[in-house]
């Protein structure tokens, strides 16, 4: 009876110990509308996802205008999105110009190009009214709606969209959501001034 219980504890003690995967994609929804919590993604962290993350590099390279460009790499490991494994995140900012923010996700292959359905951008008036910007909007345009407050420009492709939305009283954002398929990156980039 020892004998088999230590036979089962050695064992155990050489069998690989999976980890489950961390799911990131209650984290990421909320880009996928217009891309709006690009600057906020990794803002307060909850514990699940802080523990599936394996390294943080960070680097920063002087910008020839103002400041310095930072990127932050969080590479992961046991992660997936949308149902497809996630390599790592990735933020571009620059240290003097709080306005701008790109959040990219690094997939392991190409199978993320199937979610751009799934992503839209939303002109919201001052008044509540909305424009809603998909994938099956034509490849460029304009809506002007002055009685709703909606002034949005628009390119939208099957990789993406570039939206140049003047609704807000308060300030006009130029958005970008792109799949680059041989990156095999997602990135949602915000300028806001």
């Amino acid at each position: 009876m020892i004998k088999n219980m230590i036979v089962g504890i050695a064992l155990l003690s050489v069998m690989p110990i999976t980890q489950a995967e961390v799911d990131w994609t209650p984290r990421l929804t909320v880009l996928q509308d217009s891309c709006t919590s690009s600057f906020h993604v990794m803002d307060e962290l909850p514990k699940k996802y802080q523990t599936s993350i394996l390294k943080k590099d960070e680097t920063q390279v002087k910008n020839k205008y103002s400041g310095n460009d930072l990127t932050t790499t969080y590479y992961l490991k046991d992660a997936t999105a949308f149902g497809l494994p996630l390599d790592k995140l990735k933020e571009d900012t620059n240290d003097e110009d709080f306005h701008y923010k790109q959040f990219s996700m690094v997939f392991k292959d190409v199978n993320f190009m199937k979610l751009r359905p799934s992503f839209y951008y939303t002109a919201q008036s001052p008044i509540g009214a909305t424009y809603v910007i998909t994938a099956d909007n034509p490849r460029q345009g304009t809506h002007h709606d002055a009685s709703e407050g909606i002034h949005v420009k628009y390119k939208n492709t099957s990789t993406g969209y570039d939206v140049d939305d003047q609704s807000s009283e308060a300030m006009s954002c130029q958005t970008e959501l792109n799949f680059d398929k041989a990156s095999k990156t997602l990135s949602c980039s915000m300028f806001c001034g």
